[in-house]
């Protein structure tokens, strides 16, 4: 009978010591749920590789070495005004490959009605490097559309209409 009491207070004991610990996941999610509970807040988000195993390399191919992946980064900052029902959105990728890439985003979002807005200067101000990703053809007929509605670089798109508008 002592042997059982003693096994359950050690496995309470253990319990409660597992409990108190908080691993770096835990303290990430509290700290994540304490910005959200703020009427105003802004964070900001940087992923970027640092190191990387060899075989992850070789599953990239010859084309991406780790200097590349280590130049390269992805940054997304929210910034939300509940007082105004109001969010900021800017999202960037820098990919220092072959084909250079840097492209930026923005969006800005009313939280009564969820309609999102994104400045069609974004699109101008990338127009390089989105150009870098299409065919030849497609590129001069997108560069052409840009060049025709000049007088759109200072408007903004409702991003859900748009997206219905090409499906």
């Amino acid at each position: 009978m002592k042997k059982a009491i003693m096994a359950v207070t050690i496995f309470v004991l253990l319990l409660a010591t597992l409990s108190g610990c908080s691993s770096p996941k835990s303290d990430f999610t509290a700290a994540l749920k304490k910005v959200t509970e703020n009427k105003q807040y802004t964070t900001n988000v940087t992923f970027e590789i640092n190191d990387l195993s060899s075989n992850y390399i070789q599953q990239f191919g010859p084309d991406v070495s780790l200097t590349q992946l280590k130049k390269s980064n992805l940054q997304y900052k929210i910034s939300v005004d509940s007082d105004s029902s109001s969010s900021y959105s800017g999202f960037s990728l820098h990919w220092a490959g072959n084909k250079p890439l840097d492209l930026t985003l923005h969006a800005l979002q009313n939280s009564d009605d969820g309609k999102a807005y994104i400045p069609v200067s974004d699109i101008y101000d990338a127009s390089d490097s989105i150009s870098s990703l299409l065919t030849d053809s497609t590129a001069k007929i997108f560069n052409e559309v840009l060049a025709e509605n000049k007088d759109l670089e200072s408007k903004y798109l409702n991003f859900f209409e748009t997206i219905q508008n090409f499906s």
